[in-house]
């Protein structure tokens, strides 16, 4: 039986074949060579599609920020300071006599504009001439050093120097010499002050075996001289 095509399906027909015909040509071209580069790049692969879900953003954390500790505060301690010899005013006052010892009240008084602290012991030595030539050995200290005394302007706090008669020493060791007065440096201070003394007194320019001058801790007020 004859098969009658119309010229429509030949066409057809036939730019299929040579459709096919061609297709066969270009892959033989691409792939049947050997030892040359390929005329024509490969396709590139087909995009990567992301189908990743991205995260759904997190509710704002509403916790309040825990408050920060305050910052250190340094507490501003108000030191009082020591009372220095600028600040401050002698006062010797005899006190007392008794078996060759001559018993003086020595007074510190604040005469500053503000408020400052004494304690422990001076620094006490008789002294002569117009140059204050230092006469013998310094006083001897004696007892504790004891507290801090606050002086507010105008008040005072004391000691009590006891000076041996000079005469009763060796006068080839003492080397009797007399004195103006004491020079007195208050403590923990090294500007000195001058006192002078009342009358004729005189102090040993030797070395005594025993000590000519004993001074006892600063206390408040006004020292009794009679408990040493």
């Amino acid at each position: 039986m004859r098969i009658r095509i119309s010229p429509k399906t030949a066409l057809l027909v036939s730019t299929g074949v040579l459709a096919a015909v061609a297709m066969t040509a270009c892959t033989t071209g691409l792939t049947g060579a050997t030892g040359g580069n390929p005329t024509t790049q490969p396709a590139a692969p087909p995009a990567t599609v992301d189908t990743t879900i991205a995260a759904a953003p997190t509710q704002a954390d509403t916790t309040p920020a825990a408050t920060p500790p305050p910052a250190a505060v340094t507490a501003k301690t108000t030191r009082t300071p020591e009372c220095r010899s600028s600040g401050l005013r002698l006062s010797l006052i005899g006190a007392d006599a008794a078996m060759n010892h001559d018993f003086s009240v020595l007074k510190f008084t604040n005469v500053g504009k503000h408020s400052c602290v004494i304690v422990g012991f001076p620094g006490v030595s008789y002294v002569t001439g117009d140059r204050g030539t230092q006469v013998g050995a310094p006083a001897v200290r004696e007892g504790k050093i004891g507290k801090q005394i606050t002086l507010a302007p105008g008040q005072f706090a004391s000691t009590v120097i006891d000076a041996v008669n000079a005469q009763v020493f060796d006068p080839a060791v003492c080397r009797l010499t007399p004195v103006r007065g004491y020079r007195i440096y208050p403590p923990d201070e090294t500007a000195s002050l001058f006192i002078p003394v009342r009358g004729q007194v005189f102090g040993c320019a030797g070395h005594t075996p025993d000590p000519q001058l004993t001074v006892v801790t600063i206390q408040p007020g006004l020292a009794v001289p009679t408990q040493y």
